[in-house]
């Protein structure tokens, strides 16, 4: 992230490009046209006691990721609750991540991260996976998971392993993906969020007026802004 964090949208901005390819990769190993998907019959399993989350599928081994748990939304009390704000006795280590993104909070003044309860602003899922992305990011990058557990709520977990590591940085991948992320509308300062992006993900990164090149191994992508900062083109060339 960059150094000058004065709101949750700075956090967003630096972050959520990287979150979004963070999710493609948990999409290729157990999303839609793979046999743990849940049109073919797959599953998944938390086990917070464990801190693992387990997906499975027929004829397939298991994918078991590590699990740590940020909070949960839901729309009974219309609120979310950050897991150390909870007293169910998860272990320490399940909830180690969500106590990082509190202390980053409180060194930002960033209410959002160190209040233990906040009003919904949207649905259980959509606020549940706004928070996860804040956390990511706070986190140095990480793949997000959501999930209902019961009347309802949505938790929101972070996953690590070596089945959701990131491939080697892409033009092509990143020029894929950046109108997607534009597609959201989460992001606001798109020169901050792919410059971030850039440098965060291993990129060399050319900054100029109206435009950031992000250069890999298999080519250049040029990001062109418009004057309020938003992503008006994306194109790119293959090669080194």
């Amino acid at each position: 992230m960059t150094t000058q964090i004065t709101s949750a949208q700075d956090v967003l901005d630096d972050g959520f490009v990287l979150v979004c390819d963070y999710q493609l990769t948990l999409e290729g190993v157990v999303g839609e046209g793979t046999p743990y998907a849940a049109a073919a019959g797959g599953r998944y399993d938390v086990d917070l006691a464990a801190g693992t989350l387990t997906f499975s599928g027929a004829g397939v081994p298991p994918v078991v990721l590590r699990a740590h748990l940020l909070g949960s939304a839901a729309p009974g009390p219309g609120t979310w609750l950050w897991a150390w704000g909870n007293d169910a006795g998860f272990p320490d280590e399940v909830l180690a991540y969500a106590r990082h993104v509190s202390d980053f909070g409180a060194r930002h003044g960033l209410t959002e991260l160190i209040q233990a309860q906040q009003e919904l602003r949207s649905s259980p899922r959509e606020d549940a996976r706004h928070y996860a992305a804040l956390a990511a990011t706070v986190c140095g990058g990480m793949t997000t998971y959501t999930c209902v557990v019961g009347a309802g709520t949505v938790v929101a977990l972070l996953l690590d392993g070596p089945e959701v590591t990131l491939p080697a940085p892409s033009a092509v991948r990143a020029a894929a993906l950046l109108p997607e992320v534009a597609a959201s509308g989460v992001v606001v300062d798109w020169p901050r969020a792919v410059s971030s992006y850039g440098r965060m993900r291993g990129f060399g990164v050319e900054e100029a007026a109206g435009e950031t090149t992000l250069r890999a191994a298999d080519g250049a992508v040029v990001a062109t802004f418009d004057d309020l900062g938003r992503l008006s083109k994306v194109s790119g060339r293959l090669g080194g």
